[in-house]
């Protein structure tokens, strides 16, 4: 795992994601604002609604669990997902196959996360809330995948794929 969860509390825990999923949101609103009209800002403007509702199924849980009306502050803040820092990076990326790497290591740290608090919840409706939630992120990953392969086909063979990339809005550099 790419974070240290060790001697975290898990109200601490849960805190980070439902803050990681507010950060991701808005990492890929950020990406899709700098996009083109197409098939890949569409992927990650659905990207930032996913994210969204995952924040409030994770609050729901963290209310539900902790019993409170308010998600407090966690002691320890853990980049799990595409945070702030994250956004900053965009800077200095350019090109898009740079950004979908960044955004498929976010959803696998994402897909890691829930799998640990799916291992660490009784049974029930809240352990499979985060089997759920560890397929989602993990289905976010692959999408990104399937894009970061056709950007990579993009790469050797621009030729081969100029009149595509322009139906579907594919560019290259970010």
């Amino acid at each position: 795992m790419e974070f240290d969860l060790e001697g975290m509390d898990f109200e601490d825990i849960i805190a980070n994601a439902v803050l990681s999923e507010e950060d991701s949101s808005a990492f890929y609103s950020e990406i899709a604002k700098r996009l083109p009209d197409g098939i890949t800002k569409n992927k990650f403007l659905f990207l930032s609604e996913q994210e969204k509702s995952h924040k409030k199924i994770v609050e729901s849980i963290y209310f539900e669990i902790f019993e409170k009306k308010e998600i407090k502050k966690p002691g320890k803040r853990i980049e799990i997902e595409c945070s702030k820092s994250m956004l900053k990076k965009l800077n200095d990326v350019s090109t898009l196959i740079e950004v979908v790497e960044i955004a498929m290591g976010c959803e696998r740290r994402a897909e890691l996360l829930y799998k640990y608090l799916r291992k660490n919840s009784k049974e029930g409706y809240i352990k499979n809330t985060f089997r759920y939630l560890e397929q989602m992120e993990h289905g976010h990953y692959v999408s990104l995948k399937t894009e970061y392969n056709y950007l990579n086909g993009v790469k050797k063979d621009p030729e081969k794929y100029k009149d595509t990339n322009s139906i579907l809005g594919i560019l290259f550099k970010f």
